[in-house]
């Protein structure tokens, strides 16, 4: 999470599967699909903040309209869009937190893994908890290292 913070994606690739590499999902409803979530190599995250490519990171959930952008823009969005390292519930492992529009397949996708929840129940009050955000790092062993291997984002959207 430190190094999602500070944007360090040096040290973050030196955390990424060896051989899975690393996906990045917009939302909790994880897409394996080929053609689905985007998924990168180690040395591919450590260049990913310098690159002006847009990516289409998958669909809006609200819209439905594509999500086009650098990985920088994508990071500020669907990454680290609130200080994670400040939530309130953090939860290793455990039921979702949260509840939405979108199916949490997030263990269906990772069976064997350790999945780390951080999440905000609400910021607003007038919003009874509805503007809630998390943020799931997904973690499975190679050999006898445990490696990142997912991310997803999850928020409510109307």
């Amino acid at each position: 999470m430190l190094a999602l913070k500070s944007r360090n994606l040096a040290r973050l690739s030196a955390l990424v599967h060896p051989r899975k590499g690393l996906r990045f999902s917009p939302y909790h409803s994880v897409n394996l699909d080929r053609r689905g979530d985007l998924v990168f190599k180690g040395r591919q995250v450590e260049s990913l903040l310098s690159s002006k490519k847009r990516y289409h990171w998958g669909d809006d959930d609200g819209s439905g309209d594509p999500i086009r952008l650098t990985y920088s823009a994508y990071h500020r969005r669907f990454v680290y869009d609130h200080d994670y390292l400040r939530a309130p519930d953090v939860t290793y492992n455990s039921a979702h937190l949260t509840s939405g529009n979108l199916i949490n397949n997030i263990r269906e996708s990772y069976p064997t893994a350790i999945v780390v929840e951080y999440h905000f129940p609400g910021f607003e009050e007038k919003y009874g908890g509805m503007d809630w955000n998390s943020v799931w790092l997904v973690f499975e062993k190679a050999g006898r290292e445990w490696y990142l291997v997912g991310i997803a984002h999850g928020e409510w959207t109307i």
